[in-house]
């Protein structure tokens, strides 16, 4: 199946979440000889007053953390929500914040900071469409690569991270990815049956696997950049790096390079 001419997704958001335990933990650093100017060397004691507030802090921002994220898609640029989740992403978003508000209400060293930023996505942002079309592609080269070396795991991992992206694309890519992935998974189970419990050869179960569904998919997502993407006049743009340097400096919970959106700090 070839690609449409016109590519449009979902519109959506573009989370970049903002979290830490602050306090409660003094580092102090010793500078020990150093072999050259080149070379330096230090070492660097940790001391937490209270490890099991501590601990408790961890936990909850974990905690506020998955509240989140179990709304949104993981994409190697960050948390996507579809726009129809928005009210579901406001009630985690609430939830998260009372979690962290219950342990610094006790809290006397160690306090969790959870900010969250979102960006809103149109259906027809020309950057958004190539980013998250470039994010599937990978996603169904790995599908067919995990295929082709008969890795159960490595295929069931990415399938899982394709349907779920999947969710921000137009019902006719959807379902192109749907297949793809039903595809995908009954290999994984064949494999499984046939080599892991059946003892089969390798090379005779690999000629079997049926690989229409995952080509067609390739096919679509891989000849992207020869497509017409539809532009629209949609919400004023923030740049790429602006938006990924707003949660930068937490840790890896920020989004790290996320497409051209409009953002609204919350």
């Amino acid at each position: 199946m070839a690609p449409s001419a016109t590519l449009t997704i979902k519109p959506g958001l573009l989370i970049a979440l903002r979290s830490t335990v602050r306090g409660g933990v003094n580092y102090t650093r010793v500078n020990l000889e150093s072999d050259s100017e080149a070379t330096v060397r230090w070492e660097t004691t940790r001391v937490i007053n209270d490890p099991k507030e501590h601990a408790l802090a961890q936990k909850a921002r974990s905690n506020a953390i998955a509240q989140i994220r179990g709304v949104c898609i993981t994409t190697s640029f960050g948390l996507l929500c579809p726009a129809e989740k928005e009210a579901e992403l406001d009630a985690a978003f609430a939830k998260a914040l009372e979690m962290r508000d219950a342990h610094n209400a006790q809290a006397k060293c160690s306090v969790v900071e959870l900010h969250m930023l979102r960006g809103r996505i149109a259906a027809t942002d020309e950057q958004a469409v190539k980013t998250i079309n470039a994010e599937l592609a990978g996603l169904i080269n790995e599908l067919g690569s995990s295929v082709e070396k008969l890795n159960p795991e490595s295929i069931r991992a990415a399938a899982t991270r394709a349907r779920e992206l999947s969710a921000m694309l137009s019902p006719e890519r959807e379902k192109i990815v749907t297949e793809a992935v039903t595809a995908a998974r009954a290999n994984a189970r064949e494999i499984v049956r046939r080599i892991e419990k059946g003892g089969e050869e390798a090379a005779l179960v690999l000629k079997d696997m049926r690989r229409g569904a995952i080509d067609r998919a390739r096919v679509t997502f891989l000849d992207l950049e020869e497509d017409a993407v539809q532009t629209s006049l949609s919400l004023p743009a923030v740049t790429i790096q602006r938006f990924a340097d707003l949660g930068a400096d937490a840790d890896a919970d920020a989004a790290t390079d996320a497409p051209v959106v409009h953002a609204a700090a919350v």
